[in-house]
């Protein structure tokens, strides 16, 4: 579960969102490797997994979620047909 939270965050933070998460200026995660922008985004997706407590990273890895607010995770709802997929290659063998 733990890689793909990191490789679904690496994906998002190598493209970028609409949301200025993180807040590298003001936010909590200013002064850490998720904003050192000379690091990949992998090592930087990683770095915020790690933060994240066994409790925050189950209710975040759903299409819905309340965020981190002591992180500056944002809350959002978004969902994919990839999610889908996902799921059922997860789970069922072809």
């Amino acid at each position: 579960m733990k890689l793909l939270a990191i490789s679904t965050l690496a994906i998002v933070t190598s493209v970028g969102l609409a949301y200025s998460f993180p807040d590298c200026v003001d936010g909590p995660l200013k002064s850490t490797t998720v904003c050192d922008t000379s690091k990949d985004p992998a090592t930087r997706a990683r770095a915020l997994i790690e933060m994240l407590t066994d409790e925050e990273l189950i209710q975040n890895t759903d299409n819905g979620s309340d965020g981190v607010p002591r992180l500056g995770l944002p809350s959002y709802q978004w969902w994919s047909e990839a999610l889908a997929r996902l799921q059922v290659d997860m789970f069922f063998k072809s």
